[in-house]
């Protein structure tokens, strides 16, 4: 009866030290790190059409067919993020990538800059800013070892210029640029397939309308992630843009005309984890 009821005792101890110990185990495995910084190519296929000067009196033309500038393009791409606050719930992004191209070539078709006309068969360099930067903040409202669910609130700014010369130096130089800083809500939706396998996706949408400043952008992103090691992943996604941006300059940007930009791409990554 007492080997009985030690055995009984043991078995007992022993069950409540595997349960501690594989809820130690649970414990320990975090799927969503403090810290990430990631890099890699963001490979993008692009369509812009743009118009400098009030409606009537700019002509608008697709940038890649006017002008020559490659339609798709290889940049780098760099995303960072941190967690703070009660389970670390609360979170800062950033994404920045630089989409500048710059071409020569002699005009099918008249172009106008400020005033500045560009006859039919002149040859011009012509340079195209466009760089974008992203910050935003983001509370997880679901966040366990296999989901997290957040939505965002941020901050888009697009820095972009259009800028022509004539390479016989006949004409004037002619161009103009904008930075525009607009807000941005969004949500994402990260997955924990497993201990390796990860979906991450998210999307983000503005319209702001005021006076006659008009602007609109829609942002998705889907990717798949394999955590090579503890703290490295490695990453392959899908991300399409499209920002529009039209203004008579009556918010003080310095920029007079209407900008679309769409492109659509894949990025290759790596995520150094923290």
């Amino acid at each position: 009866m007492r080997l009985t009821t030690a055995l009984a005792a043991v078995a007992a101890l022993s069950l409540d030290a595997s349960q501690a110990l594989a809820q130690q185990d649970a414990d320990a495995w975090d799927p969503w790190e403090k810290w990430s910084i990631s890099g890699g190519a963001f490979i993008a296929d692009l369509d812009n059409t743009i118009r400098i000067g009030p409606p009537g009196a700019g002509l608008e033309f697709d940038l890649e067919e006017a002008l020559g500038l490659k339609s798709s393009q290889t940049v780098f791409r760099f995303d960072g993020a941190y967690r703070f606050g009660a389970n670390n719930r609360h979170r800062f992004d950033f994404t920045w990538f630089d989409l500048s191209r710059d071409a020569t070539r002699t005009l099918q078709e008249e172009i106008e800059i400020d005033g500045i006309v560009y006859p039919i068969g002149t040859t011009v360099n012509s340079e195209f800013d466009l760089a974008f930067y992203n910050v935003r903040y983001a509370y997880s409202f679901i966040k366990d070892d296999r989901i997290d669910f957040a939505g965002s609130l941020g901050l888009h700014i697009t820095q972009v210029g259009l800028f022509l010369e004539d390479t016989a130096g006949i004409i004037a130089s002619g161009g103009d640029s904008v930075t525009a800083p607009l807000p941005l809500i969004g949500a994402r939706l990260d997955v924990a397939l497993t201990q390796k396998w990860y979906v991450r996706s998210s999307l983000e949408a503005l319209y702001l309308e005021f006076d006659d400043f008009t602007g609109s952008l829609t942002d998705i992103m889907v990717a798949g992630e394999y955590r090579a090691w503890e703290n490295f992943s490695i990453g392959l996604g899908f991300n399409a843009v499209n920002f529009r941006l039209e203004n008579d300059d009556s918010l003080g940007l310095g920029f007079t005309g209407n900008i679309e930009s769409r492109f659509a791409g894949l990025m290759l990554y790596g995520r150094a984890m923290f």
